[in-house]
C-alpha cells in the first residue's frame, strides 16, 4: 500500500470542505485502518450522481469521486440553522465512506452534558445551604 499527499482541488474545498488543504491518498492492495466515530456508512455513487454531506462527516472517498463544496441555504439558514456555511458535494462515480459522528460533535455533546451536570450539582448544593427551600 502506498500513501501520498495530495492538495485539495480548489481553495474553497480546502478551506470549507472539512478535509483541509492536504488529502491523504492511499493506493495499492492491503488494509487501511481509518479512525472514525459512530457508524461508518458506505455509499456507491453512480456516474454523475451527487451526494451532499456535512463537511465533518466525510471519512474517505475514491479518487474518481468529485469533491467540492456547496453553500447551505440563505444567510438566515447559514447563521441560525446550526449546520454551518457549507456542505461537501461529492459527485460520482465511486465509493464514499461517511461517519455518523465526528470528533467536534462528540466533544460538543460531552461538554454540554458535563456543564449540565455541574450546574445541577451547584443548584443542589445552593439549595442544601439555604435550608432546602423550607
Amino acid at each position: 500500500m502506498r500513501f501520498n499527499l495530495k492538495r485539495a482541488k480548489s481553495l474553497g474545498a480546502a478551506c470549507c470542505g472539512g478535509q483541509g488543504f492536504i488529502l491523504t491518498q492511499l493506493s495499492g492492495t492491503g488494509f487501511a485502518f481509518l479512525c472514525a466515530m459512530g457508524t461508518v456508512l458506505t455509499k456507491v455513487l453512480a456516474p454523475g450522481e451527487v451526494m451532499l454531506a456535512d463537511t465533518h462527516s466525510v471519512l474517505a472517498f475514491d479518487g474518481t469521486v468529485g469533491y467540492s463544496i456547496r453553500r447551505v441555504g440563505n444567510c438566515k439558514t447559514m447563521c441560525c440553522g446550526g449546520e454551518g456555511l457549507f456542505n461537501t458535494k461529492l459527485t460520482g462515480p465511486g465509493t464514499v465512506w461517511l461517519q455518523s459522528q465526528n470528533m467536534h460533535k462528540f466533544v460538543t455533546t460531552v461538554a454540554a452534558q458535563v456543564i449540565r451536570e455541574e450546574r445541577m450539582k451547584q443548584s443542589s448544593a445552593a439549595a442544601a445551604q439555604s435550608g432546602g427551600g423550607n
